[in-house]
């Protein structure tokens, strides 16, 4: 093997992680300004009052040798000085494909800041839609809290040494999310949202602490449950050595339908049994438990049902 085939093994196999390699580019006396430690520490609650290099040592972000890549991502003011891909691009497509670009944004910063522009930027270009129940109610076509994680991972488990950025496009009938680097080495896609082999785990444990990520593991499977509450299809995959890309299909109006059948379906089945569980109703309607609870306190809302007596031992009125 030649020294970059070996050097590429070992940061597949999790043996090494770009995150925790000291970055020669960034001076701690030049580039660490009281200003960005103090924005760092407000996101991190940490004390502003200690030495601002003793905070990071204890963190892990710098070393005696200078500060690591994750530290660049997190505390410098254009990472892309020192980390050439560490920026996300955005745009908005005609159609299903890449051949007529709408609009389109490359944003820099660090990695909270372009969680957030990222964020903002789906937001504004997304439908909503106006829910008329006991109250108006505005709904994002997707959930928000689905690509706010998915936007999160992408930003976290992307491979840096790759010289491309996150990239974030919208098409007329999906959204994809995408970032260098496939599945970290001993993962298969049978594992997303069961197990987790973290690509920047230095990284990965200061978003946690800023509270932008949960529980290691765990983001598929919460993107999956917001989709299934609200009656979307799951996400699909698309993965290869030096790609990982994470798509939410667009079907709003359909979601819709469903949501109302969904309802519909509950009123008869209480009518019929006013007795019947959470558990029965989920298995006769087919959707997850925590969906079929949404959808009883928005009939509940809309008073179009009602408990009679406690959760054990009451029973379900429908009033319309």
């Amino acid at each position: 093997m030649s020294h970059t085939q070996i050097r590429d093994y070992f940061f597949k196999e999790g043996l090494i992680f770009y995150d925790s390699v000291i970055n020669g580019a960034f001076s701690l006396e030049r580039d660490l300004t009281p200003s960005l430690f103090e924005s760092f520490a407000r996101k991190t609650g940490i004390s502003t009052s200690m030495d601002k290099e003793d905070v990071l040592s204890n963190m892990g972000l710098v070393t005696q040798k200078g500060m690591t890549n994750a530290g660049c991502l997190l505390l410098a003011e254009k990472p892309s000085h020192f980390i050439v891909s560490a920026t996300l691009s955005c745009a908005l497509f005609q159609g299903t494909t890449k051949t007529k670009i709408l609009d389109q944004k490359v944003y820099e910063g660090d990695i909270s800041e372009l969680y957030q522009k990222g964020l903002i930027y789906l937001l504004s270009h997304l439908n909503t839609e106006f829910i008329i129940g006991s109250q108006r109610e505005e709904q994002l076509e997707l959930p928000e809290a689905a690509l706010r994680e998915a936007l999160i991972n992408a930003l976290a488990h992307r491979d840096y040494r790759s010289s491309a950025n996150v990239q974030v496009f919208i098409f007329q009938d999906r959204v994809e999310m995408v970032n260098p680097g496939g599945l970290v080495g001993g993962l298969t896609l049978k594992d997303l949202g069961k197990r987790s082999a973290p690509r920047n785990p230095l990284l990965f444990g200061i978003l946690q602490r800023m509270g932008l990520v949960e529980n290691i593991g765990s983001g598929i499977s919460r993107i999956s449950e917001e989709l299934e509450e609200r009656h979307l299809p799951g996400p699909k995959f698309d993965v290869d050595d030096n790609w990982f890309s994470l798509i939410f299909p667009r079907t709003m109006k359909s979601s819709q339908k469903s949501s109302q059948k969904s309802s519909q379906k509950i009123t008869s089945l209480m009518a019929e049994n006013p007795d019947i569980t959470i558990a029965k109703l989920s298995e006769a309607v087919g959707i997850g438990e925590r969906a079929i609870k949404k959808q009883i306190a928005s009939l509940q809302s809309q008073n179009k049902i009602a408990r009679i007596g406690p959760d054990k031992g009451g029973h379900w009125k429908v009033i319309n």
